[in-house]
């Protein structure tokens, strides 16, 4: 047994695999025990550019070091691009096609924006779900019972005294006090 690499010498260059980025089969080198990509030149380059992408995504110091090589490299070559679009007609007009549709999504994104769906809601709940027991804010509030019969119908409650009593409905004050809030309850109660 080789002492570094944990297998017999010559175990990994009979082995075949299939290549990560091409998935032809071949002999890693003895070398290397993990090797995942074959010697091609394009399976090289695959290689790098996924281990390049990793790199950025896990390494901000990378990153800005790549971003300032590459403005470095920018400014000694300004006309590189105008150049590049002059030699290349087809990438300016699929450029110009995929301008035209992103400035497209974004004029009916802003237009969609400008109306509001009654339905929709919204990312998060501003009061939490439970229980709650409504008080007034004020002494003398008053309940509207159109507003009343319109909340009890949305909640599904059957038929009750807005139903039956609609010609009789006036504007109820009422206050904080509970006694007054279990005598309005009691009231519809009895009405049936």
């Amino acid at each position: 047994m080789h002492p570094r690499a944990g297998h017999v010498r010559g175990d990994a260059s009979m082995e075949s695999r299939r290549c990560a980025a091409c998935g032809q089969a071949f002999r890693p080198r003895s070398r290397v025990p993990q090797q995942r990509y074959c010697g091609a030149a394009a399976c090289r380059r695959d290689r790098r550019r996924r281990w390049q992408r990793a790199k950025r995504e896990s390494d901000a110091d990378y990153r800005e070091n790549q971003a300032r090589a590459q403005r470095a490299w920018a400014q000694n070559h300004r006309d590189y691009w105008r150049a590049y679009r002059l030699t290349h007609p087809q990438y300016c007009e699929s450029n110009r096609k995929a301008a035209r549709q992103r400035q497209r999504d974004r004029r009916r994104a802003a237009v969609a924006a400008e109306f509001a769906k009654m339905d929709a809601s919204t990312a998060g709940t501003p009061v939490p779900s439970g229980t709650y027991r409504l008080v007034p804010a004020a002494e003398d509030r008053t309940i509207n019972p159109d507003l009343e019969r319109f909340m009890a119908k949305r909640m599904g409650a059957p038929g009750g005294p807005w139903a039956q009593r609609s010609s009789e409905a006036r504007y109820c004050p009422s206050t904080a006090k509970e006694r007054n809030v279990v005598y309005l309850s009691t009231a519809f109660r009895s009405a049936r």
